[in-house]
Formats: C-alpha cells, structure tokens, sequence
C-alpha cells in the first residue's frame, strides 16, 4: 500500500489565507459596528404644532430700495429659534433670501428666539422689491435648532404666503 504525502507546504499557505480573510472579515465587522454608531438613526424633523402668525406688513420705498417691515407672532406650541424669510417678484420660483445667517448683518433677523404667544417686528432693506405697482410674494417659514445634529430645520409645512406691494 502506497503512503500519500502530503505538501506541508501548500497546507500552511490555505491556513495563512484562511487567517488574512478572516482578519479581514473581523475588521470590517468592527468599523461596521463603530460607524453604525455614529450615523444617526432618524432624520430630524419640526414639531406639528409650530405655528407662525404675519400679524402685519408694510412696503415703502425710499431712495431706490423697499424697506420692508414684518410682524410675526408664534401661534404655536413650541419655541421658535429662527425664521426663514424669502421675497420675489410675483410667479417667480427663485426667491432671495432676506435673512441669510452667513451675512453677519443680518444674523438678528434670522435667530429670533420667539417664545409661543410673543411676537416680534423685523425690518428688510434690499431692491429685491423696489418698484411701485408691482406685485410681490412674501414666503415665511419659522425654523427649530436640533440640538443633536446642531443644525436649525426649516419647517416648510407651517411657511406662510403673503402677496404685497410698496408705495
């Protein structure tokens, strides 16, 4: 009977590559688990009762510009940190933002920290709404601060439409 020998050799390198894959398999298990930590598990969302009243409005214009005042009033239940406000000529779908937060003039009529039944009156200048007899079209959406993502949501379905025109 004729003994079969066996390549030790070729035996040793099915171990090593059983081994590299097996390493392999585990650190991808580990980065998954760490980074499934860090992904948040739900996308942040407004509260329903956030609510915001335009109590009033007026458009004049002076030296070429629309000097635009707004007055608005939280109807809802909770805080309202920002506001989001946009104005366009009539039937346009680009709408200028009044209050970007990134222009340093302007980050105190964007953070307003509005408590529910308060309400406050901001003041717009721009060109944006310069001509009298035209119409334009006010978009006002009341933002919340997300504590765990650190970013302020812009709560789109409580924005309020408004048609104006300065004298």
């Amino acid at each position: 009977m004729k003994l079969l020998h066996h390549n030790k050799k070729a035996v040793s390198e099915i171990i090593g590559y059983v081994l590299l894959i097996s390493i392999a398999v585990g650190l991808s298990v580990v980065v998954l688990v760490y980074l499934k930590d860090l992904i948040p598990k739900d996308k942040p969302t407004c509260e329903d009762n956030v609510n915001l009243f335009l109590q009033d409005h007026n458009c004049k214009i002076l030296l070429g510009k629309g000097n635009l005042t707004i007055r608005i009033v939280n109807k809802g239940l909770f805080m309202i940190d920002a506001v989001y406000v946009y104005a366009s000529e009539e039937n346009r779908s680009a709408k200028n933002w009044l209050n970007d937060p990134n222009d340093p003039t302007l980050k105190d009529k964007f953070f307003i920290y509005l408590e529910p039944e308060a309400s406050k009156t901001l003041s717009f200048e721009s060109t944006v709404y310069s001509n009298l007899g035209k119409n334009y079209s006010l978009e006002i959406a009341p933002g919340l601060y997300d504590a765990k993502t650190k970013l302020t949501l812009n709560c789109n379905q409580a924005t309020i439409f408004q048609r104006f025109a300065c004298n």
